[in-house]
């Protein structure tokens, strides 16, 4: 979600023509330097270069490179929306919104409260220790979050209800 520009796009377009010039690596980086221009987007792109190899093996590397076609799509969706963000105090649903240490740190991190604010059956919780990967590399620590929204959640959001926002 990105909230009053929170979540930068301008990376968007090198990112592709990198992609299309078949760079994926150069994409990859372009994409992690865009995202998160307050952190990773300051750090110089040759220590990002030697960095990737040690925190991502291979396989992981090569699964990143195929996801960010989709991830560009995701970010242009996502910037559609940004001054529409106060539509979302018409669900009324519960909603569990999560955020780690990135909560003050970055635009997207920022978003999580601001968004809580005008959800009016919002839960928000902090995991002042994880990054944005938190749940896939420590599912123990947000997993009793889930269980316990979604075992008190409607019996139609455990079905999967999905709320489309330009319907309603």
């Amino acid at each position: 979600m990105s909230i009053d520009g929170s979540l930068p796009v301008d990376w968007a377009d090198r990112c592709r023509r990198q992609l299309d010039a078949g760079k994926p690596a150069e994409a990859f980086l372009t994409f992690v330097q865009g995202v998160d221009p307050e952190t990773s987007g300051k750090a110089p792109r040759r220590l990002l270069r030697l960095i990737r190899p040690l925190a991502l093996k291979k396989p992981e590397r090569l699964q990143k490179h195929a996801l960010l076609p989709a991830a560009i799509r995701e970010h242009a969706g996502i910037a559609a929306r940004d001054t529409t963000f106060r539509e979302y105090g018409r669900l009324t649903q519960p909603v569990l919104l999560m955020a780690g240490k990135e909560v003050r740190s970055t635009g997207a991190g920022r978003a999580a409260p601001r968004i809580h604010e005008i959800l009016p059956g919002s839960e928000l919780k902090l995991y002042p220790k994880l990054d944005h990967f938190g749940p896939e590399t420590s599912p123990a620590a947000v997993a009793p979050a889930l269980a316990d929204f979604f075992l008190k959640a409607p019996a139609g959001l455990r079905s999967h209800e999905t709320v489309d926002l330009d319907r309603t």
